[in-house]
């Protein structure tokens, strides 16, 4: 109960110094400002930035040091993809996302909200993905959902589309000091709130689409 109280404050405390649009909760006629915004980021996304994002991930050592943008492997190796089709698959996906001046790569999950029709979905990711102890709250955060079975960029034809981002949150205990702390390692944790689809065919509400996990 303590995390949800947490979780639904932090929201309402930091979405406009994240994001800044905060919009109506449910966005089943988005304003005029929300498809200006969702036009600039399928336009932000162009192939050529796709292609120089890295991986914004983090492995530690034997020697316990976190080396930073460490892309995950293949196979039996930590980190690598989930090739069981299902669910799990479905359920994850790909973020694309900017932050201090360059542009990245993220994975994230649905996770259920209290409605699959109220024009918006949350989608769980690592708090270094939404917030930067440096470089403050990410942006131009796009996801696409079910990436392993539809490994395409290009919202227009990819069968579940995309979805941008219009609130992120962390734990109170994550910002300001971000990833690499002791203390900030335990809760690198973070959410987003992504409103109907923005581009691509298919259901509009992404928890409606995919599913979601239980927390």
């Amino acid at each position: 109960m303590r995390s949800t109280i947490r979780l639904a404050a932090r929201i309402g405390a930091v979405a406009v110094i994240a994001v800044g649009l905060l919009g109506t909760p449910a966005q089943a006629n988005p304003s005029t400002s929300d498809r200006a915004e969702d036009a600039r980021i399928l336009a932000y996304w162009t192939p050529e930035r796709i292609a120089n994002a890295k991986f914004r991930d983090y492995v530690r050592t034997d020697a316990g040091k976190m080396i930073p943008h460490a892309k995950p492997g293949g196979g039996a190796i930590t980190g690598a993809s989930w090739t069981g089709g299902g669910a799990i698959q479905a359920r994850s996906g790909r973020i694309l996302f900017s932050s201090g001046g360059s542009d990245w790569i993220c994975s994230g999950s649905v996770v259920n909200d209290s409605s699959t029709g109220n024009g918006y979905s949350i989608v769980l990711t690592a708090g270094h993905c939404v917030y930067d102890g440096s470089d403050g709250w990410s942006y131009n955060v796009l996801y696409m959902p079910n990436f392993d079975a539809q490994p395409s960029y290009d919202c227009t034809t990819r069968t579940d589309g995309c979805w941008r981002a219009s609130l992120l949150t962390a734990h109170d205990d994550f910002v300001p000091g971000g990833f690499g702390w002791d203390e900030t390692v335990r809760v690198d944790y973070g959410f987003a709130r992504v409103g109907l689809r923005i581009a691509g065919a298919g259901t509009a509400e992404l928890d409606a689409a995919t599913g979601g996990y239980g927390l």
